[in-house]
């Protein structure tokens, strides 16, 4: 049996699993995937279950490369950097469907094809109805499909370019132990410019993996220096410093929402809707607390970003 088939014959055991209550994201999917028993709006499983059936399976490293994400938009990124992003409509057993419910672009649900006919194909999906559930999907609903590396020597597909890379860039090939901001002193030689990066790549959030490509901004050229005209002529270097923006309680946009995906990873809970309201700002401050970070004013000041990123 290829691992694509333990795959499905897995989830279909799994058929009728159902939240406990309902409505409370309460399930051993997410149990299985956080360590300890979670409920809430912040804790939607549809894809912790798919990375629950290749854990359960001892297969991590076939579903992006062995991350562990229960973020939808991550695992689209993942595909379509590696090659494995399918929008052909040549679908086929053991592909995981990505859907986009609201047309921004931005994937919000997955399920595991089990079948697929041409025009429509049969899934398993979690977080469907407070369960999971076998339904019947047809093609115009499918954003595209994610491929996994099942290791059985099924045919890959071809890469998607996307794309061209600015020519104003680098690429840089992600090490264990890398974050965005150790990427960002290494290399620019100033770690808030991790944002750059992050923005550059569109990347859904701060999570990288060993062996990820990502394109790297140009090291800014030092300025062309001003003569001084009372020194005869001689050179003044100056100095550029760049700030992490500092974010408080009103702000808005995407570096909030990076913020709250970030703190919801650290498993302090709020709604990743950009803005930072009171719900933000009270997970901001537990986790300040936590770590000890100290006379911020419930702001996200240097520190406190250096402390998220890690």
């Amino acid at each position: 049996m290829s691992d694509a088939d333990r795959v499905i014959a897995l989830a279909k055991t799994q058929v009728g699993v159902a939240e406990s209550p309902p409505g409370s994201n309460n399930v051993i999917y997410n149990t299985d995937y956080y360590g300890s028993p979670v409920s809430g709006d912040a804790y939607p499983w549809c894809c912790a279950f798919i990375w629950w059936l290749f854990w359960r399976l001892g297969i991590s490293s076939e579903f992006c490369g062995g991350a562990k994400t229960a973020y939808c938009p991550y695992v689209v990124n993942f595909a379509r950097q590696t090659g494995r992003w399918i929008t052909d409509a040549h679908y086929q057993p053991g592909d995981l469907f990505l859907f986009d419910w609201n047309g921004d672009g931005v994937a919000d649900h997955i399920g595991l094809c089990t079948d697929w006919y041409g025009t429509f194909g049969n899934t398993i999906e979690g977080n469907s109805g407070d369960a999971v559930q076998q339904l019947s999907r047809s093609m115009g609903t499918i954003m595209g499909a994610y491929r996994p590396a099942y290791g059985d020597g099924g045919e890959d597909p071809q890469p998607d370019p996307g794309p061209s890379p600015a020519p104003e860039t680098d690429t840089y090939t992600v090490k264990d132990g890398d974050s965005l901001w150790s990427i960002a002193q290494n290399i620019l030689g100033d770690g808030s410019r991790w944002i750059e990066i992050w923005e550059l790549n569109n990347l859904p959030n701060t999570v990288i993996y060993p062996g990820q490509v990502l394109r790297i901004p140009k090291a800014r050229p030092d300025p062309a220096p001003d003569p001084d005209p009372d020194d005869g002529g001689s050179i003044i270097t100056p100095t550029v410093e760049v700030e992490l923006p500092v974010l408080r309680k009103g702000a808005r946009g995407r570096v909030v929402e990076t913020l709250q995906l970030i703190l919801n990873r650290w498993h302090f809970k709020c709604e990743v809707d950009g803005e930072f309201g009171d719900e933000t700002e009270t997970a901001l401050v537990e986790f300040q607390m936590e770590w000890g970070i100290e006379n911020t004013h419930a702001q996200v000041d240097r520190l406190t970003w250096i402390n998220l990123i890690g």
